[in-house]
């Protein structure tokens, strides 16, 4: 766009020694392009910045090189769709995390449960004698003992209190589990129609609304160069152009970041429909 700025400066200085442009016009394209001069040097600074946040994110050594496409990926949208994609961020692991810290609770709560309720144990042991030389009664035959064993809980109350606690431990985990469910749809949700207005926008931009407003620029630039179109209406055309330009890589934008979302939220890759 600068460059395209800049070109039509150089023929409107032209038009100027002839007599078909004023000063006005010129002035008005040069602060055009100043302003874009110093947006385009705002933004390589901001691009410096990114790029070593990029590469602190990743762990790369100061002054590596940030892995970022040359070119926006094309717009896609996933294969599956959003209900069995909500399906799956139910088996992610920050979800699935609380069913087993639920179930450690509901071992407690067992274990505590066993503890304060008596017990009966029988044991058996036995002991090798061999064989011996004197002439005992019995010689050869090992000896078997036998035990039984009676457990009384003492501290009853304390286990009960105990497996109280865990159960209500276990109720918190299952209600978070829930929660955290319901979250993961909801973020899958959102991601997904992020992605598809995201699309939409792309589609729309790149395939409809730049190529009008390329059509409108140039019919302008012809008018002009014909006389019949004023400076201010070619500007206005230019600006056109370039916020949408802008638009578009917005949009692009908000779509990879809307994939990468998705993605986080199913934790898992998400395949993309064939484009076609």
């Amino acid at each position: 766009q600068l460059s395209v700025l800049k070109a039509l400066a150089e023929s409107v200085r032209g038009r100027v020694e002839v007599g078909g442009a004023s000063l006005a016009d010129i002035g008005q394209l040069e602060i055009r392009i100043s302003r874009l001069e110093d947006a385009l040097q705002g933004l390589d600074e901001a691009a410096t910045g990114l790029d070593a946040d990029l590469v602190a994110a990743i762990g790369a050594p100061v002054g590596a090189v940030a892995p970022v496409r040359s070119h926006a990926p094309e717009p896609a949208l996933p294969q599956l769709s959003t209900a069995d994609l909500q399906a799956l961020s139910a088996e992610h692991p920050r979800v699935t995390r609380f069913a087993a810290m639920a179930a450690n609770d509901e071992a407690r709560a067992h274990a505590a449960t066993t503890r304060r309720h008596p017990s009966v144990g029988l044991a058996f042991d036995w002991i090798e004698t061999g064989d011996s030389a004197m002439p005992t009664p019995d010689r050869g035959k090992d000896a078997v003992i036998g035990m039984v064993t009676l457990t009384a809980p003492i501290w009853w109350d304390d286990y009960a209190a105990e497996e109280q606690a865990a159960r209500a431990d276990a109720r918190s985990k299952r209600a978070s589990l829930v929660a955290a469910r319901d979250m993961a749809a909801a973020e899958v949700a959102r991601a997904a129609a992020d992605l598809r207005d995201s699309h939409r926008q792309i589609h729309l931009v790149r395939e409809t609304l730049i190529p009008q407003a390329l059509g409108v620029f140039d019919s302008v630039v012809g008018e002009f160069v014909a006389g019949r179109a004023s400076i201010a209406e070619l500007l206005l055309a230019h600006r056109d152009v370039l916020e949408l330009n802008v638009q578009l890589i917005h949009a692009q934008a908000a779509h990879a970041r809307a994939w990468t979302r998705l993605e986080h939220a199913v934790g898992r890759p998400v395949a993309a429909q064939e484009t076609r």
